[in-house]
């Protein structure tokens, strides 16, 4: 009995290591190749150098993954043992990148990691990595002088050793099912709903925010005339680029009816240095403590609002750049069927 017992752990502890892992990084490599305005965005967010933050550097780590994941499968012995190491030293980069993101964190997030990750930059991403990190350790002292790759174990397991592994994978399931809500916040809504009717309004809260003149203006104050639809930013943010390249449009779209805002939560000098052509045109607040965006709950940028003339929110926070422009789809859908577009 204890034979069988250590030889079960003995195989079936190495296969769960390197599968769990293979799949991290072919998913994670697999995310960022198919969103790669999102990959660009991290790296700005993680302050890398210049000639780092490009189309082929993102790549590069995407297919550095993807090959990680693949190796992991076939490898035996050593090379599986060299893989292994290789994970932890790319695991351990994501973490001293994400540790010095929070330690220089100014309080807003970047949704910048693919459409397939919700979890913002914070110490629960931190907390993840390190755990990656051993668990690619421990598969190196585990994995030893293994003769056989991942794929060759799982066609080779006795019965017994399939109820222990896939004993072990519900228990993985049943705690990535349970937990992954409460740490990504995924029960938390982050887009209006299809209809902004259905939206439940509610007050628009106590708050300031910055003109270009480092005039105070209270959030009440803005939309006395107008509704006013705000744009949360940070200037080297590549998804808010993707939302910020459409705002003349929108701006013209809704001339008269809404008055659109961007607000940066970086300093006037430090914004404009990214959207020049933003200066002096009036459409442009700044939120450099983050006191509104923590008010309104918001974990990402780019992320929107509507504040109504009544003194309600009407719609919103919709975050991400997608969600921000079917949210702002909605609202032009909302005003042509009042008949104001």
């Amino acid at each position: 009995m204890s034979d069988g017992t250590i030889t079960i752990n003995h195989m079936v502890m190495p296969l769960i290591i390197t599968i769990f892992l293979s799949a991290i990084l072919a998913v994670a490599g697999i995310s960022k190749l198919t969103s790669l305005d999102h990959v660009l965005s991290a790296l700005a967010q993680f302050k890398l150098p210049d000639f780092l933050r490009n189309r082929a550097v993102a790549i590069a780590i995407s297919g550095v993954e993807i090959v990680l994941a693949t190796v992991l499968l076939i490898s035996r012995a050593q090379v599986l043992s060299y893989a292994l190491i290789a994970t932890a030293l790319v695991f351990t980069a994501y973490f001293i990148a994400v540790f010095r993101v929070i330690r220089d964190s100014d309080g807003a997030q970047c949704g910048c990691f693919g459409k397939l990750s919700t979890m913002p930059i914070g110490p629960l991403m931190l907390i993840r990595n390190g755990i990656y990190v051993a668990t690619a350790i421990f598969g190196v002292i585990l994995v030893g002088n293994t003769d056989t790759s991942a794929v060759l174990t799982f066609l080779t397991l006795s019965t017994s050793q399939w109820f222990a592994l896939l004993g072990a994978v519900l228990v993985i399931a049943g705690a990535v099912l349970t937990l992954a809500p409460a740490l990504t916040g995924a029960s938390e809504p982050e887009t209006t709903d299809d209809e902004l009717g259905d939206y439940l309004e509610v007050p628009i809260p106590y708050g300031e925010l910055e003109t270009e003149d480092g005039e105070s203006v209270a959030l009440r104050d803005l939309p006395r005339q107008k509704p006013q639809l705000l744009i949360f930013s940070l200037p080297d943010c590549i998804s808010c680029l993707v939302v910020l390249s459409e705002i003349e449009e929108w701006i013209e779209r809704f001339t008269g009816v809404v008055e659109i805002k961007v607000v940066f939560l970086k300093p006037a000098d430090i914004a404009f240095q990214h959207y020049p052509n933003f200066k002096n045109q009036g459409i442009v607040l700044f939120d450099t403590k983050h006191q509104v965006f923590r008010l309104l709950r918001m974990r990402k940028v780019p992320s929107a609002v509507l504040f109504g003339t009544n003194g309600l929110i009407s719609g919103g926070p919709a975050t991400g750049d997608e969600a921000v422009k079917e949210f702002i789809d909605d609202v032009t859908a909302e005003l042509e069927e009042a008949g104001l577009l």
